[in-house]
């Protein structure tokens, strides 16, 4: 039962059954993601820094 989540601790393999009902997920991968994206990001913007002769 979905309301066991609110109510009492659950064992960690019904507490993933729980959250995957609820449709909610780790974004620790997610974030990781998106920060390789922003470092990309990031490099590519202090490349046209350099090559433009802009003071960064």
């Amino acid at each position: 039962m979905i309301a066991d989540g609110l109510t009492k601790p659950l064992p960690w393999n019904k507490w993933n059954k729980f959250l995957d009902k609820l449709g909610l997920v780790d974004m620790k991968e997610r974030l990781g993601d998106r920060q390789a994206d922003m470092l990309e990001l990031q490099e590519h913007m202090e490349l046209l820094e350099t090559d433009s002769g802009i003071p960064g």
